[in-house]
């Protein structure tokens, strides 16, 4: 794909762009070197039709303070960042091979539980060091999460998109919008507009029971999605899939429970079930 901006050097020399990699959901992003040592780096451009939309400006930018601010194996790291001369912001991350876990799913269908726990680790490591700052995700799904080889190493999970993420201040100062994914957000937050920690576990668990089983516990339309997770119980996953031992049913269920007192009470409570050291 042809694009203007496909062989220029940005970030004061720093980086050539050398091709399009794939639409985002704010803008384009590209595929680049970083000139000194030929590192191959991903560029995240700001759509320029947003550039008169303050939310999304601010969405873009905060992507890449929180991101610098976690800096954390399993979340993407960010190498630089900046402004075009046509006012666009970019963002210079390192550069992933691998597929979403959404793309792994539409292949795949479900998970081995061995797979499923090694990922669920790295999903709960990385989220655990969001929330050591305060951070969280917010928008945790399937999409956003990439899983990938790094110097060899198969499934190495990276969170994408720390977009939506917020500080963790208990009630949200805008209601009336539901922002995120309705299939992965927890009761609280639709219910109550409130938020914490704990609601990025409940998307873990959805996470969880979606490889397990091939598809999130509550599908429909957006609204009736949104009045399932506040209401009915969601099903153990082996009642959808009999590989499935107690023991996963029981992280899962634990993490799904409507009541974030009944959740574990962290992220390391998830990798202490998992018997997983990340």
């Amino acid at each position: 794909m042809s694009n203007p901006i496909t062989g220029s050097v940005i970030g004061g020399g720093a980086f050539k762009v050398t091709g399009f990699l794939r639409q985002g959901a704010m803008g384009d992003v590209y595929v680049g070197r970083r000139v000194e040592d030929d590192q191959r780096v991903s560029i995240k451009l700001l759509d320029p039709g947003a550039l008169g939309d303050a939310e999304v400006v601010q969405r873009f930018r905060q992507e890449l303070e929180v991101s610098r601010t976690i800096d954390h194996v399993n979340t993407l790291r960010v190498l630089a960042s900046g402004d075009l001369d046509t006012g666009q912001p970019f963002l210079v991350t390192e550069y992933l091979e691998g597929d979403t876990l959404e793309e792994m799913l539409e292949e795949q269908k479900t998970l081995p539980v061995p797979r499923v726990a090694h990922l669920a680790a790295q999903i709960a490591a990385g989220l655990g060091a969001a929330h050591q700052h305060g951070i969280i995700h917010r928008d945790l799904r399937s999409s956003n999460i990439m899983v990938c080889a790094i110097d060899g190493i198969p499934d190495v999970v990276k969170i994408l998109d720390f977009g939506l993420a917020r500080k963790e201040d208990g009630k949200l100062t805008q209601v009336g919008v539901h922002i995120g994914d309705p299939r992965y957000m927890a009761p609280e937050y639709i219910d109550e507009y409130r938020i914490d920690a704990r609601s990025d576990l409940y998307s873990l668990g959805i996470l969880m029971w979606e490889m397990l089983v091939g598809e999130p516990p509550f599908t429909g339309k957006p609204f009736e999605i949104l009045e399932k997770h506040v209401e009915t119980p969601a099903p153990r996953p082996s009642s959808r899939n009999g590989d499935v031992p107690e023991w996963m049913d029981a992280i899962v269920m634990k993490l799904l429970a409507k009541d974030p007192d009944q959740r574990p009470a962290d992220a390391d409570e998830v990798l202490e079930a998992l018997e997983i050291t990340i």
